[in-house]
């Protein structure tokens, strides 16, 4: 599981605590919702969410946290049943299974989505760089790594930042790592400024139960969700 990092705040800012909405990833995750009780675990999966994001869409005809248009869905999707469709559609390109066989793995949806991904070319991708990997070249220079964003890093507030939730990124060889974070700007009028970076050792694939739709939500933000066939 990722740890918590804890950061001090400046001086006379106050705390503002709040909680990330979990579910999509890309401009869809990073949505801040103010600290209350917690749903129980039957509320999470029967909220009716946004059937591209899986997120909470809000009131209006306009997701609240993808921006898409839900005026033509007749009815929204439970978590529920968002996540069932989003490791359904992850199946077929990870291979067929026996009728009675276990659920789709970890590894199953990770190559799945790397396959689909390849199949568009690609989209999506963004370099971090590994500041803890071994320097390359005669300029030492901090090494990159190439993938797409699985779950970005989540502060609790991002006027006064003091707490985040580190992030997860897939390298398009399919290797997993650890998203860090850092403030920058102290003091100056653009604070604060978010300086992310990956960790160079890999990881396990996170075994939550949300990974196959964290996956299928960068496939359905990035259109390559057809190449899954």
């Amino acid at each position: 599981m990722l740890g918590m990092i804890r950061l001090r705040a400046p001086d006379g800012k106050s705390d503002g605590r709040t909680d990330a909405v979990p579910g999509a990833a890309g401009g869809c995750r990073g949505v801040l919702r103010r600290r209350g009780l917690a749903p129980s675990g039957a509320m999470a999966t029967t909220e009716r969410v946004c059937p591209y994001c899986g997120e909470p869409p809000g009131p209006g005809v306009f997701c609240a946290a993808c921006g898409r248009n839900l005026a033509a869905v007749e009815q929204l999707p439970t978590r529920a049943e968002w996540e069932a469709g989003a490791t359904a559609a992850l199946a077929p390109a990870a291979g067929p299974r026996p009728p009675a066989g276990p659920a789709l793995s970890q590894a199953e949806a990770t190559g799945a989505f790397v396959d689909a991904m390849r199949a568009a070319g690609n989209p999506g991708t963004k370099k971090l760089p590994m500041p803890d990997a071994p320097k390359e070249g005669l300029l030492r220079r901090t090494p990159e790594v190439e993938g797409w964003v699985v779950r970005p890093v989540v502060w609790d507030d991002r006027d006064a930042p003091r707490h985040h939730e580190p992030g997860l990124f897939l390298t398009t060889g399919g290797a997993y790592h650890r998203i860090d974070s850092q403030i920058r700007g102290w003091g100056q009028r653009n604070f604060p400024v978010f300086f992310d970076t990956a960790a160079a050792g890999a990881l396990d694939p996170p075994d939550d139960g949300r990974l196959a739709a964290d996956l299928y939500a960068v496939l359905r933000e990035h259109d390559a969700g057809a190449a899954l066939g």
